[in-house]
C-alpha cells in the first residue's frame, strides 16, 4: 500500500502487538505492507516531522473483511 507523505518526513506502521515497521519513502509517498488477518487488528500508520514529533496518525483498513 502507499500513502502521500504530506508534512511527515517518516512513517511507520504500529501493529496490534505494540511492535513498529518503517515505511519507506520515495517520490512524497510512504510505501508499505501488512497482512490481512482477521483474527488481528490492522495497524495504524503514524507520520513524524523532522524533529521526531507525531503529526498523523491513520487507522489502515482491514483487508480481510473488505469486500466480504
Amino acid at each position: 500500500m502507499w500513502a502521500a507523505a504530506g508534512g511527515a518526513a517518516r512513517a511507520e506502521l504500529r501493529l496490534a502487538d505494540g511492535t513498529t515497521r518503517s515505511a519507506l519513502l520515495a517520490e512524497g509517498q510512504f510505501f508499505f505492507w501488512y497482512l490481512a488477518d482477521e483474527r488481528v487488528d490492522p495497524p495504524t500508520l503514524v507520520g513524524y516531522d523532522a524533529a521526531g514529533r507525531a503529526v498523523a496518525e491513520h487507522p489502515l483498513p482491514d483487508l480481510d473483511r473488505i469486500g466480504r
